[in-house]
């Protein structure tokens, strides 16, 4: 049996095995000093000891000392490390994902940016490289209004700083504390925006197909802490208009395999480009749940040589006979709503470095790790939950990873809403404080449900819900090697 490595931990390693079962993959995986007796090693047919998971020699050895033949990168780490792309394919593993000339493109944010530009779709004013107090002076001379310093490689929240202002002291400050990190660019700030994302799978010859939208809006220090899909309140036009922006932008880029492209929608104003992940999201299952696509699945498929049509033959979903614009869309049924049970204190935003001595979520059906649902509207309401922590297993602090993650699935918004709250109220932790009762607080929240005037924004849980939290803002800190996938 072919044997897939999985180069991801806890949650995402669990997740990624189920659908590789279902491939007729053997899971094979790695693991870090700190987590030799971790639960979740369990499910693995066998797994290599690596010093860290973006350890790009290390992983090439643990897939020979495992005898995998693929390698999948997971959410975060080096899942989107054309090095490691590189050399998969050197050394003659099959790498589910974006060949290594896309992934440089698409994780470029200055690069990107140029391409957006040069297909009409609107970016914001980007400016760089920035290597320098003296660059960064100057560009800061052409943006009017605040800014975002940012890494051009940076994501998932980190490697970012806002500059609400042009001084010279603000400006020494945010260059001392990302310098030494790489080129740098300056990006006007996009205020009062919500952040909407189209998740999509593409063949790498220009084929692209949109599973609809997500709303990712509800975060804290920049990284999400609830996502669902579709995304509320957004006409049929602007739907329209993001999936095909997102069509040209990954069909030009020559991606393959699943990636997502990320918008920030203003109050008032036109939607633009922030970036694009090329790589599955922790948030995918919303996506999943609403559209019937196993999405990891469809990795394999089309890492092994598919195309997007027995990618819907194998992984499920259908499209709509009505597509028009650019690619293929495909059919959305009810609401899917999820959220991320953080381990930190729900008052401060902190984190919470307690051994978690139980955990218990109710469940819609007895098995943790049921399948992906094939495709069908939700006329019930259902649950699913990914984990990969369980009591007895040593705190990480190293990475920043849910305790679990919990999804509601209806028929309508006001129903999944509901049920996940539901849940919520049934869930038990002994051990370290969690983010659930924040999560419930924005679930019970009026502004949560307003059409006409929806003003749930990428700031609405710190300004609204949590404005004087300590734990509060962008990260500060340069960017750490446990990237959550946001």
């Amino acid at each position: 049996m072919t044997r897939l490595l999985v180069a991801a931990r806890a949650t995402t390693a669990a997740r990624v095995v189920r659908s590789a079962r279902r491939h007729g993959l053997s899971p094979v995986g790695v693991f870090t000093q700190t987590e030799r007796d971790a639960r979740w090693l369990s499910l693995l047919d066998d797994a290599a000891e690596v010093p860290s998971y973006d350890d790009v020699p290390a992983l090439l050895a643990a897939a020979r000392q495992t005898g995998a033949s693929v390698l999948h990168p997971g959410v975060g780490f080096a899942a989107e490390s054309a090095a490691l792309a590189r050399a998969c394919l050197e050394a003659g593993l099959t790498w589910v994902g974006p060949s290594p000339q896309a992934l440089e493109l698409v994780t470029d944010k200055l690069a990107l940016s140029r391409r957006a530009a040069e297909l009409s779709v609107p970016v914001p004013l980007t400016l760089g490289p920035v290597t320098n107090l003296e660059e960064l002076a100057q560009a800061a001379t052409q943006v009017a209004g605040p800014a975002m310093l940012k890494t051009v490689h940076g994501g998932g929240g980190r490697g970012v700083l806002p500059l609400p202002g042009s001084s010279a002291g603000q400006l020494r400050r945010a260059w001392q504390s990302l310098a030494g990190l790489g080129p740098l660019l300056l990006q006007a700030d996009v205020p009062n925006a919500r952040h909407i994302e189209v998740q999509a799978l593409a063949d790498g010859a220009g084929g692209v197909m949109t599973l609809g939208t997500r709303e990712c809006s509800l975060q804290r220090r920049a990284q999400k802490i609830m996502e669902e899909a579709p995304a509320p309140f957004l006409a049929e036009d602007l739907v329209q208009e993001l999936e095909d922006w997102t069509c040209l932008v990954l069909g030009s880029a020559g991606l393959q395999g699943v990636a997502t492209c990320e918008f920030l929608l203003p109050h008032a104003g036109t939607p633009v480009l922030l970036e694009v992940n090329a790589r599955l999201q922790v948030e995918h299952a919303v996506s999943e749940e609403v559209s019937g696509m196993d999405l990891v699945r469809a990795q394999l498929v089309l890492a092994q040589g598919g195309d997007l049509d027995e990618v819907l033959a194998t992984c499920g979903g259908s499209p709509l006979p009505s597509s028009r614009g650019a690619g293929t869309r495909l059919r959305v049924d009810g609401h899917a709503v999820e959220a991320r049970l953080y381990a930190e204190d729900p008052d401060t935003l902190l984190p919470s470095q307690v051994a978690l001595r139980a955990l218990s979520i109710p469940l819609s059906t007895p098995d943790e790790r049921a399948e992906v649902a094939s495709h069908r509207p939700p006329s019930l309401p259902r649950l699913r939950v990914e984990r990969g922590t369980y009591p007895g297993d040593a705190p990480q602090p190293a990475f920043s990873e849910p305790l679990a993650l919990v999804s509601a699935t209806a028929a309508s918004r006001e129903e999944a809403l509901a049920t996940l709250d539901a849940a919520l109220e049934q869930v038990e932790v002994q051990g370290p404080a969690t983010l659930v009762p924040l999560l419930r607080q924005a679930l019970a929240d009026p502004e949560m449900r307003e059409p006409m005037d929806y003003r749930v924004t990428t700031r609405w849980v710190e300004e609204h819900l949590r404005p004087d939290a300590a734990g509060a803002g962008l990260p500060q800190e340069a960017p750490e090697p446990a990237k959550a996938a946001p």
